[in-house]
């Protein structure tokens, strides 16, 4: 099997913001090269450019893979270092039982690990555990930057803020007329939900160039960037070195309405039933509230002694009122 293997190169690289794919292509030539010196047959090639390993999100091209392996498509995996295949010990654990149980070979450029023996699984996880521990290593520091940068009023990276310019330093104007009008919107009483429909209605797109929904727009509106605010993992840390878009009095309400744990969570707070909770019982006095019959029509009724079609009290009473003021 080993002359004639069907194999599949695996390519991955974490982070590649210009999309240019430099580095996957390096590994996909140093990998089919060591195809051919094999012998061996490329069946397949498996590329998850600009994804992580260590963050526990899908690689979609990986997940491929393995569903080729399971369905015996594959006889061997080569990649160009075991870190480009695994950062995490749990994937590990699922690869190397998959690989028993298929009797799948792997290779890589760096050097081969025989996953028939206890050896040559002890290494895999051995190797496994130092690039975990690589990862959290970089995450920690990685994090440590952000809060000095953030603590010090600097950008500090990432996705491009809604209304701000990419380095984080100017204002997009057109993206921060659109906040403002969020923001009346929002301390009015608006809905995020209804707010999210009108921008998806209106052609608006994030700043990655995708539809509004629910949480994208909280999360935007709760960012203290938009007040000239610096923030470190959701909490204020100083004041930033960027124009306001907001002002802190506007900021703070909107943070208060958003995190309100008693605030309802409605697609819309229009009045839909005009009477609900306003109109009184005839005999008890106590207020009337909305409920749906059998057949799917909505009714006012009291605990004990009413009940009324809701659509025709309603028009009843709205002629009488325009009636009143006419």
């Amino acid at each position: 099997m080993d002359a004639s293997a069907r194999a599949a190169i695996y390519c991955r690289i974490s982070k590649d913001p210009d999309g240019r794919r430099l580095g996957v292509e390096r590994q996909q030539e140093d990998c089919e090269a060591l195809c051919e010196r094999r012998g061996w047959v490329v069946a397949g090639v498996y590329i998850d450019n600009d994804v992580s390993a260590a963050s526990g999100k899908r690689r979609p091209e990986y997940q491929r893979m393995l569903t080729d392996i399971e369905a015996g498509k594959l006889d061997a995996v080569v990649v160009w270092a075991l870190d480009r295949l695994h950062r995490r010990p749990v994937e590990l654990e699922h690869f190397l039982d998959l690989a028993d149980r298929r009797s799948t070979m792997l290779a890589s450029v760096g050097g081969d690990v025989d996953l028939s023996t206890y050896s040559g699984r002890l290494h895999a996880r051995i190797m496994g555990a130092v690039a975990r521990a690589e990862s959290d290593a970089k995450s920690d520091r990685n994090k440590r930057a952000a809060l000095q940068a953030a603590q010090q009023g600097r950008w500090h990276g990432g996705r491009r803020c809604y209304g701000y310019t990419a380095d984080g330093a100017e204002i997009v104007p057109e993206e921060a007329v659109e906040i403002r009008r969020l923001a009346k919107a929002i301390v009015s009483g608006e809905s995020l939900h209804a707010l999210a429909k009108d921008l998806r209605a209106r052609g608006v797109p994030t700043s990655t160039g995708g539809e509004w929904r629910y949480q994208t727009l909280r999360d935007l509106l709760r960012r203290p960037r938009l007040a000239g605010l610096s923030g470190y993992r959701g909490q204020v840390v100083g004041r930033g070195n960027w124009p306001a878009i907001l002002d802190e009095d506007t900021h703070r309400a909107i943070r208060a309405l958003l995190d309100d744990p008693t605030r309802r969570k409605m697609t819309s707070n229009k009045v839909k039933w005009l009477l609900s909770h306003l109109a009184e019982c005839g005999v008890c006095r106590r207020p009337l509230t909305t409920s749906g019959t059998a057949n799917g029509r909505m009714i006012y009724r009291c605990e004990t002694h009413i009940a009324r079609s809701a659509e025709q009290l309603d028009a009843f009473v709205t002629e009488l009122v325009i009636a009143r003021l006419s």
